[in-house]
């Protein structure tokens, strides 16, 4: 009688092999990530994860292999456990996030935009009410985050200051942890400003600059017309001088017409933030949203975007740490879009309560309204849209290899809206991703 495996390889480990032989393997449901460079550990690892395991792990490789669950036990369902963690992420009390439109007015006018700039900042008395909203909270949050967001959010500065500095004295009354981070354009984040946000828990920033001073000031151009460039540099130059402690994104958005100048941008920032690793450099292919603005751009299709993107990325690897986006992507609910949560809501500054930040004006992503007791009067049947729209009856998501990355909830607005799997780009491009994240990151 043949002996039973004790282990065999898990339905959700990828391998891959690079040009030069180095073996990458990769568990979407334990987020694990591990590279082989030794030709003979590197067979050895292949044929083991073919066979299986008839006895306990005896050496390094084939620990290394049950450790990190590309190997599990054959009784075990894992489809079942994704289910598990997806719903013990999904539906945790302990844990809740606000993004919060400060203004959705703007000080600059980017040609690809798809905003509106239907309201300036956002009134005293919605204020107020999000901070209500957030003290009714309190007693049973381990954690809290807000996300603001614009237009420009530092465009509605007052507001800003007023929330923050609230919550961070009711997160100290009630012990929970309050973080904090903004998607700003840079132009008004002088150094003076930037220590204030930091000490109002404000830790974690997105700034664009889309490639040199030339592309950078004819795609992200002022209100008035006027330049942009130097002026967000300067700051950045500033900020890079404190000993503070935080996190910018710099996030660079290309088109086909200046893919080739994202090298001089990357030789520009290396002058003064080579080595700081509190910068991070993230490119981003612009895809047409539909919108006015961008609809005679020469713009990337879906389909050619991750191409453009990595093969941007890979200059930067040498002086700039992975982006945590890309690397976050691979881990378990890495993928999935906040919309799709229930502890998660975004306010925009006339109150009205979203749950996707893309599509502002679509009746069925208009919740309702956070009223003046700070409780949030919501369309349920909204809600339920946004927070069902994932893989538990989706046949094609449950049998793929992604789903603890992505659980069918990359992208709800595109399952809502087409009744498909909203499949995120990682998934056909998961070889690249692997080999982008193991060479930035040394693994």
């Amino acid at each position: 009688m043949m002996n039973e495996k004790l282990y065999k390889k898990s339905r959700y480990t990828v391998r891959h092999e690079t040009a030069d032989g180095t073996l990458i393997l990769y568990n979407t449901l334990s987020g694990a990530i591990a590279t082989v460079d030794q030709p003979s550990e590197t067979e050895e690892i292949k044929h083991i994860l073919r066979a299986g395991l008839v006895k306990p792990p005896q050496n390094e490789n084939e620990r290394l292999l049950v450790e990190n669950d590309f190997l599990v036990n054959p009784d075990l369902d894992e489809r079942v456990l994704a289910d598990v963690y997806r719903n013990q992420e999904k539906y945790r009390s302990d844990h809740y996030e606000l993004t919060l439109y400060s203004t959705e007015e703007c000080n600059f006018r980017c040609v690809y935009c798809f905003e509106k700039f239907l309201r300036g900042e956002m009134s005293k008395d919605i204020q107020n009410s999000v901070i209500k909203h957030v003290l009714k909270k309190a007693p049973y949050m381990n954690s809290f985050n807000i996300a603001w967001f614009g237009g420009e959010p530092l465009e509605g500065i007052g507001a800003i200051r007023h929330i923050n500095s609230e919550i961070k004295k009711i997160s100290e009354e009630f012990k929970f942890k309050f973080t904090s981070g903004i998607t700003t354009n840079g132009y008004n984040l002088d150094v003076d400003l930037f220590k204030e946000l930091v000490d109002l828990n404000i830790i974690q920033y997105q700034i664009t600059l889309d490639g040199p001073k030339d592309t950078h000031d004819t795609h992200r151009i002022l209100k008035d017309g006027g330049p942009s460039f130097d002026k967000i540099i300067e700051n950045l130059k500033a900020i890079q001088k404190t000993n503070l402690e935080f996190k910018i994104l710099i996030r660079s958005n290309f088109d086909k017409t200046n893919q080739h100048r994202m090298q001089e941008l990357i030789e520009i920032l290396q002058t003064f933030l080579d080595g700081d690793e509190r910068f991070h450099l993230y490119f981003k292919p612009i895809i047409n949203f539909e919108g006015e603005s961008a609809k005679d751009l020469p713009l990337y299709q879906p389909n050619e975007s991750w191409q453009a993107m990595s093969d941007v990325q890979s200059l930067a690897h040498c002086h700039f740490p992975t982006s945590q986006e890309l690397l976050n992507s691979l881990q378990p609910m890495g993928s999935t879009c906040f919309a799709g949560l229930p502890n998660n809501f975004a306010i925009g500054a006339d109150g009205t309560i979203y749950k996707c930040t893309l599509a502002l004006h679509e009746p069925f992503n208009q919740l309702g309204k956070i009223n003046e007791d700070g409780d949030l009067d919501i369309d349920n049947n909204k809600f339920a849209l946004w927070v069902t729209s994932d893989a538990t009856h989706d046949t094609q998501c449950n049998n793929c290899f992604l789903k603890p990355a992505c659980q069918g909830m990359h992208c709800p607005l595109v399952r809502i809206r087409t009744q498909k799997s909203p499949c995120p780009p990682l998934k056909k491009n998961i070889r690249t991703a692997l080999e982008l994240v193991t060479v930035d990151a040394g693994i």
